[in-house]
């Protein structure tokens, strides 16, 4: 997982400098320190998602708790919730009936 998280970061770090126009290269070590954040703060939000879920008296993770977790953050807020919303859809949309299939 570290080391998938690690490769994306690098990726990411090359896309925005590339972006941006940025003749820099970015060193290993800040590569792997931007890394390191990112790491935390996903340690970080497991914990935070963990306790949110425990205080509801459920035993697993809630888009609510997710919310929670991201209150702070409008664009976040409004993503998480497009996300929910567009998966909802997806759920109930009824499958379309095969083309040249009467339906009964």
């Amino acid at each position: 997982l570290q080391a998938s998280i690690h490769y994306t970061v690098s990726k990411l770090i090359a896309s925005i400098l590339a972006e941006n126009n940025a003749d820099v290269t970015p060193t290993p070590q800040f590569v792997h320190a931007v890394t390191a954040v990112v790491l935390a703060q996903c340690g970080s939000l497991a914990v935070d998602l963990d306790s949110f879920s425990k205080h509801g008296k459920r035993s697993v993770v809630s888009v609510e708790d997710v919310k929670l977790c991201v209150r702070k953050n409008q664009a976040l807020v409004m993503n998480t919730t497009f996300f929910f919303v567009k998966g909802l859809l997806r759920m109930t949309e009824a499958p379309l009936p095969e083309p040249g299939r009467a339906s009964r």
